[in-house]
């Protein structure tokens, strides 16, 4: 798997229920002006980071979303999330660096995609512990 390198972590809006691991923010007011014309994926902060990553993305219409977070040889190591967005508006999500069996993850650098039906984006980010 190709990667594109631009920096990001993870994001989400609405769910029926969430992994103890991940923390979701809705309804955060649009601030910078207008959406952009494609969804969006804000810069990651703290990057590199030691306990938990904070990314936001912006989105300009409904669509189904999946973010995951995968090693650099492009194994999966956690979907962060995975549902319709509900319409345009910036989402975010926090994430304390474990994976599918909420173990925490080795120190070094990973990528988080975002998958649509019309694009793909990855973000690399380091964790450090």
């Amino acid at each position: 798997m190709k990667h594109t390198f631009v920096p990001i972590v993870c994001i989400c809006l609405i769910l029926n229920g969430c992994d103890a691991d991940t923390t979701i923010n809705t309804n955060i007011p649009e601030t910078s002006g207008n959406l952009p014309s494609q969804i969006q994926l804000e810069a990651p902060y703290p990057n590199p980071f030691s306990s938990t990553l904070v990314v936001k993305i912006r989105n300009h219409r409904a669509e189904f979303v999946t973010v995951v977070v995968e090693n650099p040889v492009g194994d999966v190591v956690k979907t962060l999330f995975s549902e319709n967005l509900p319409g345009a508006g910036t989402l975010q999500i926090v994430w304390n660096v474990t994976n599918e069996e909420n173990k925490t993850l080795r120190a070094g650098f990973y990528f988080i995609t975002l998958k649509t039906s019309s694009s793909v984006q990855s973000r690399s980010v380091k964790f450090e512990k």
